[in-house]
């Protein structure tokens, strides 16, 4: 069995302890020195959540990364590990914003759940891949 840290970049793993500021601008640097980007183009870049106005938060969590590339972040371990899933599985990340993100933005929902497609749902909220209708294995 591997450690559950294996599958991130190693040089990554240090922005875990790093003062939030210095988080944001490290993960920043390292996505735009990669090119990164949301699923509609746009760089990716991690911004503090407190400063984005509710406006921006209305638009739902996904639909707001797949306009604008930034993903709202808080000075939280889950909100560091989501950074580090975007950096070392940004083809993933990206397929997955794409699947919810633009649902959302596509069916005037907003901030709400979009449940155009079950399976896609469940793969867009836990990262699982289900085959069939019914999550078989």
């Amino acid at each position: 069995m591997q450690p559950w840290w294996s599958g991130f970049r190693p040089e990554l793993l240090g922005l875990l302890e790093e003062p939030f500021e210095s988080f944001l601008e490290k993960a920043n640097g390292f996505a735009e020195a990669h090119g990164l980007t949301s699923s509609r183009g746009h760089g990716l870049q991690f911004v503090a959540q407190d400063k984005l106005s509710a406006q921006d938060l209305a638009m739902g969590y996904e639909a707001f990364i797949a306009k604008t590339g930034a993903v709202p972040t808080r000075d939280l371990r889950h909100d560091r590990l989501n950074a580090l899933v975007w950096l070392s599985a940004s083809q993933s990340k990206r397929r997955l914003n794409f699947l919810h993100g633009d649902a959302l933005l596509g069916s005037g929902l907003g901030g709400q759940t979009c449940d155009t497609n079950p399976t896609k749902q469940l793969t867009t909220v836990t990262g699982a891949s289900t085959r069939g209708g019914r999550g078989g294995r």
